[in-house]
C-alpha cells in the first residue's frame, strides 16, 4: 500500500508543481498582481525540525524538513531541477526544493524587479503549464528572516488544493525555490491552515544560503 501511494506521489508532484527546467519568459506585471509589504518572520521554528539536511548540488543551500518526514526518491520521476521532495506521514503535505535556472532573462528580472520578479515569473510559467488550472491567492510579498530575503506566493489548483512558494537567491548566485503543497492522496483530513502556515515558515527558518 505504501509503495502504491509513493507511486501516486510521483505523478502528484509532477502534476501540481510543473517546475520548470527551460526558458523562463519574462511576463509583465499584472494591474491586480500587487507586492504586499514586507513581513519579518521570527527566526525560531515553530515546530520541531529534523536532522536530516537538504542541500544543493552546489553546496550554497541547506535546509532541514520536519520532524517525522521523510524523503522520497524522486529523481528519475521528475525534473531534473528538483532537488529534493519529503512528505509527511499521512501524505497530506509534501515539500519540494528545487533549481531556478540561472539563465541571461533570470538575472534581467532580477535586476528589474528583485526576488518579486522572480517569483512572479515561477507563478506565471506554471500558469502557462497547467492552462490557466492554478490561480494566485493574494499578493506577492517579500519574506525577511534574519539575515535572509525571500519572495513569495499563495496559489490553489482547480481542486482546492493550496500551495506555497518562496524563491531566493544564493550568494553564489544560484536561484531556488522551496514550496510547500497539499496533497488529497490517501483521503485523510488535511492539516488546518495555520498548521499548514507554521510548516511552511519552520522550514524558511531553516534555510541557509
Amino acid at each position: 500500500m505504501l509503495k502504491r501511494i509513493i507511486q501516486f506521489s510521483f505523478l502528484y508532484i509532477t502534476t501540481i508543481l510543473l517546475i520548470n527546467s527551460c526558458i523562463i519568459v519574462k511576463e509583465e506585471s499584472k494591474p491586480d498582481q500587487k507586492v504586499l509589504p514586507e513581513v519579518l518572520l521570527s527566526p525560531k521554528p515553530h515546530i520541531p525540525m529534523s536532522e536530516e539536511i537538504i542541500r544543493s548540488k552546489d553546496g550554497d543551500m541547506i535546509a532541514n524538513i520536519p520532524e517525522n518526514w521523510f524523503f522520497v526518491d524522486v529523481e528519475e520521476k521528475v525534473s531534473s531541477d528538483i532537488i529534493c521532495f519529503a512528505t509527511n506521514s499521512d501524505f497530506t503535505l509534501g515539500i519540494t526544493f528545487a533549481n531556478i535556472r540561472n539563465i541571461p532573462q533570470v538575472e534581467e528580472i532580477f535586476d528589474n524587479e528583485g526576488l518579486v520578479g522572480i517569483a512572479r515569473v515561477s507563478f506565471n510559467n506554471r500558469q502557462k503549464k497547467t492552462a490557466d488550472a492554478i490561480k494566485l491567492v493574494g499578493d506577492y510579498n517579500t519574506l525577511q528572516i534574519g539575515a535572509f530575503t525571500f519572495a513569495h506566493y499563495d496559489f490553489i489548483n482547480s481542486n482546492g488544493l493550496l500551495a506555497s512558494s518562496a524563491v531566493f537567491k544564493s550568494e553564489d548566485n544560484n536561484y531556488y525555490e522551496f514550496s510547500l503543497l497539499q496533497m488529497n492522496i490517501t483521503g485523510k483530513i488535511l492539516p488546518d491552515k495555520l498548521e499548514t502556515q507554521q510548516i511552511f515558515e519552520s522550514v524558511l527558518t531553516t534555510i541557509q544560503y
